[in-house]
């Protein structure tokens, strides 16, 4: 977890054997992420990993059973100095 200075949340990264709960961790976020999980699907993305980038979130996802890792990030607060790569 990412926090700013301010105390909001700006970033989450995840590395384990299972997906976290996302619902939980992306909160009022989380339907913008099913949303461009839809529209991956709908463009030919199928199964695989998840890319969703949008000007309020972004959220990267992959892995394989037992071995799962991603980033979500919200583009518009990170503080400066702050890239999306330091999100790890």
């Amino acid at each position: 977890e990412y926090v700013g200075t301010d105390g909001v949340v700006f970033g989450i990264a995840w590395q384990g054997p299972r997906i976290p709960d996302l619902p939980t961790l992306l909160g009022s976020y989380f339907p913008q992420y099913v949303q461009g999980i839809q529209n991956q699907r709908a463009n030919g993305g199928g199964r695989g990993p998840v890319s969703v980038a949008g000007s309020a979130l972004v959220v990267r996802s992959g892995g394989h059973m037992g071995a799962f890792a991603g980033q979500a990030y919200l583009p518009q607060s990170l503080p400066a100095g702050v890239s999306p790569s330091d999100i790890q």
